[in-house]
């Protein structure tokens, strides 16, 4: 059993006080535990043939991002002394970085931008921020409710239709679906038996799957000896098959995938 800090923490665009339930978990913590070492944008590294981007020069850890066609970047990140998110963006390919002012601690877990200035985060409170000026402002979107809701990743599957997950509340893995470029949001409760059986608690950290078209596969744990199961859509989230993958080396090593 995961043992959990009580989280108090304000949501950035709302300004409420949100309260997290006993048990957010040990994987923010590992998370929060690890720190950053910053380079001016544009260094070379010692990898023939890349360059680091790194917005701030440090005191960040840089956590989610995307690159659109256009160039755009979207980058997500936490701020290893004041304990705060940020989201950054770039508009000539990492050269130059804006980011929002004011930083929240309703802890980022992924960004899925739909294109160069609409993106949606989630959050370990259970709720979705959205942006639709380039990251100027966030607004919440949908709010899962105070200590319960724990979003691990957010995607888009084709179109206008997103889908974000969240932990096991008791009832199944949180799985909400957009249809409407992520105004507006709905739970699915087609999640197969599998999946949302209880001894499987978690999805791993942080954008836990990937997605190819409308296809989209999303990675659950239990942590206790038991086999990871993945979780796959085909269809934007209508219908949706798992399965328990048991990998070499027995159970013993086959808690979570990365």
């Amino acid at each position: 059993m995961k043992r959990f800090a009580l989280l108090l923490l304000p949501l950035l665009i709302a300004g409420v006080a949100l309260g997290a339930s006993d048990g957010r978990k040990e994987k923010l913590a590992e998370e929060r535990a690890s720190s950053a070492v910053g380079m001016p944008a544009g260094t070379e590294s010692t990898n023939d043939g890349w360059l680091r981007l790194t917005p701030e020069v440090s005191g960040y850890d840089y956590r989610s991002f995307q690159v659109m066609p256009s160039g755009v970047i979207w980058l997500t990140g936490f701020n290893t002394t004041s304990n705060l998110d940020y989201v950054w963006r770039s508009n000539n390919g990492g050269a130059t970085w804006t980011r929002n002012a004011t930083g929240t601690s309703a802890g980022i877990t992924g960004i899925a931008a739909r294109n160069d200035t609409l993106a949606v985060v989630g959050t370990v409170l259970g709720s979705l921020l959205r942006t639709t000026n380039g990251g100027a402002k966030w607004d919440s979107v949908y709010y899962y409710g105070a200590g319960s809701g724990f979003f691990d990743g957010v995607y888009w599957v084709g179109g206008d239709t997103a889908i974000a997950f969240g932990d096991n509340d008791g009832t199944g893995f949180l799985v909400v679906r957009s249809t409407d470029a992520g105004a507006t949001w709905t739970r699915l409760t087609n999640i197969p038996a599998l999946a949302s059986a209880a001894s499987y608690s978690y999805l791993t950290y942080r954008q836990p799957g990937d997605f190819y078209g409308n296809t989209l596969w999303i990675t659950a744990y239990t942590g206790s000896g038991t086999a990871p199961v993945i979780l796959k859509t085909t269809d934007r989230g209508e219908t949706w098959t798992d399965w328990a993958v048991t990998l070499p080396g027995g159970l013993s090593n086959n808690y979570y995938f990365r």
